[in-house]
C-alpha cells in the first residue's frame, strides 16, 4: 500500500520514532497543565501505524475512512 519495502518501513521507524517521542515530550511539558504528563487519554494507535497511514495518505491521498488490516 506505501510502496515501500518492509526493510524501508522498519529503517523509518527505527530513525524517526525517537525524534517524534521527543517532540511529543517537549510540546507537553512547554504548556501549563493540570495534571502530570502521562495522565489522561492515550494514543490510540502506535507510532509505526501512524507512520503506516501518513505513507499511505502521501501515496494515495486516502481519507481515514479507508480501513487498514490489524
Amino acid at each position: 500500500m506505501t510502496g515501500l519495502s518492509r526493510l524501508v518501513i522498519e529503517g523509518l521507524v527505527v530513525e524517526l520514532a525517537p525524534r517524534w517521542q521527543a517532540r511529543h515530550r517537549d510540546r507537553l511539558a512547554a504548556r501549563a497543565r493540570r495534571r502530570g504528563i502521562g495522565a489522561g487519554a492515550k494514543h490510540r494507535f502506535a507510532f509505526r501505524d501512524r507512520l503506516l497511514a501518513t505513507l499511505v495518505h502521501l501515496r494515495h491521498g486516502l481519507t481515514h475512512d479507508v480501513p487498514f488490516p490489524s
